[in-house]
């Protein structure tokens, strides 16, 4: 008996589910939904959201500090290589040089986007000692391939070994010119200080937003400051004894960049002491600013 019960139920239970099949229209029936599917201004997003994600884990770790691998994703069919390339700004896209990249044949494949240059000697020195010379003339040539370039670098990153190797050397002689669209420039020493020449940028930045000198001697920088009103994020960290550049000189070199937000000066070494009687301080005002980092040794 209880099994004709159990029989019983069901069939009506199956009998229910075709009843309730047949009422729901076709039009309301769940369909898999492909991303071949997806409309373009919904793709465009997900590139946005992505690129957006991957920029702020560079910011904040610092790993590599390279752009988005946009590359890849124009790769996968026509249709995202169109929608990708119909917003390079929105998306940020940018080609990503450094000494070992063929930049001259990427410089020919792609569109024009802006650079950014990475000179990294933050791996095994031993490595350097062992490059055969034509290693060297081809990583002196992609480099210089995108300063050519000067209206197209928009960002700068050099890490620097103790001491400066010729490839550095020869990378500074070719940045001795201005760059009008660098936004963004960094210097980071790697064991002890480097002393940057004086003729770097020949002096001048006009649309810098952000300089990082990690360990650098830069006697010039008043200088370059004075071109870079717009300059958003100033970073002086580990400023070492020598290049020494007065309290007065700086504050009126701080006092000309009123769009000024963060501002970092961390001493290495004690600063020189003067024999002399300090004048009486100038105030001034930074109107943007947000954040100030001051660290000195005793």
């Amino acid at each position: 008996m209880d099994d004709l019960s159990i029989g019983s139920n069901s069939k009506n239970i199956i009998a229910l589910q075709q009843k309730e099949s047949q009422q729901v229209p076709k039009d309301q029936v769940f369909q898999r939904t492909t991303i071949g599917s997806l409309p373009d201004n919904v793709l465009i997003e997900i590139f946005d959201f992505y690129q957006v994600v991957i920029n702020e884990k560079v910011l904040y770790t610092e790993v590599n500090e390279r752009p988005w691998d946009w590359e890849k994703l124009v790769h996968v069919c026509r249709r995202w290589r169109y929608i990708i390339f119909e917003s390079p700004i929105r998306l940020n896209l940018q080609l990503f040089c450094t000494e070992k990249s063929p930049v001259r044949k990427l410089l020919d494949i792609w569109p024009p986007f802006p650079l950014v240059i990475q000179l990294n000697h933050n791996y095994s020195y031993l490595y350097w000692l062992w490059k055969r010379p034509e290693d060297c003339i081809d990583s002196t040539d992609n480099l210089v391939a995108a300063l050519e370039h000067r209206d197209r670098v928009r960002k700068i990153q050099v890490y620097i070994p103790h001491p400066p190797d010729r490839l550095c050397k020869q990378f500074f002689t070719a940045m001795e010119v201005s760059l009008p669209a660098l936004r963004s420039l960094s210097f980071r020493s790697i064991g002890e200080t480097t002393l940057l020449p004086d003729t770097l940028l020949n002096g001048s930045a006009p649309c810098l937003r952000d300089l990082t000198l990690s360990e650098i001697s830069f006697p010039s920088l008043p200088l370059l400051l004075s071109s870079t009103s717009d300059l958003k994020s100033l970073n002086l960290d580990d400023i070492p004894g020598y290049g020494y550049i007065s309290p007065e000189t700086m504050a009126a070199s701080l006092s000309a960049l009123p769009k000024l937000e963060c501002l970092i000066i961390n001493f290495k070494y004690k600063t020189p002491r003067l024999n002399r009687a300090l004048p009486v301080p100038t105030r001034f005002v930074l109107p943007a600013l947000t954040r100030l980092e001051f660290k000195a040794c005793l």
